[in-house]
C-alpha cells in the first residue's frame, strides 16, 4: 500500500475532496467545467488514504454533491433511476483496486 504519514494523508484527502467537488454536477465536459473525475478520486483514495472510514465518507459526499445539483442547481434527473444504487459497488470495487 502507498499510504503515507498522517499529514500527507490529510493534504491528499482535501485535495481529492475539493477535485470531486469541483468536477462534479456537469455531465459533459467544456471548457468551463471539469469532466468528472470521481473515479479516479476513488482510485487514489484507495491506494493513498489508510482509514477505511474515508470510503463512506467519499461515497456520502458524491451522493450529497449529486442531491445538490439536482435539487438547488437544476441539474437534469435524468440518469438518476433505481440502477443509481449501483453506484455503490462501482466506487467500492475502484476503492478496493486502489487498496491493492
Amino acid at each position: 500500500m502507498l499510504a503515507p504519514a498522517r499529514r500527507p494523508q490529510l493534504a491528499i484527502a482535501t485535495a481529492l475532496v475539493l477535485l470531486m467537488t469541483a468536477s462534479r454536477g456537469h455531465h459533459l465536459a467544456s471548457l468551463a467545467h471539469l469532466p468528472g473525475a470521481s473515479w479516479a478520486v476513488f482510485f487514489l483514495a484507495g491506494a493513498y488514504l489508510r482509514p477505511r472510514w474515508a470510503l463512506p465518507a467519499l461515497l456520502g459526499l458524491a451522493f450529497s454533491l449529486d442531491y445538490v445539483a439536482i435539487a438547488w442547481q437544476g441539474v437534469s434527473d435524468f440518469c438518476v433511476s433505481a440502477a443509481y444504487v449501483a453506484l455503490i459497488p462501482a466506487y467500492a470495487a475502484l476503492w478496493g483496486a486502489g487498496r491493492l
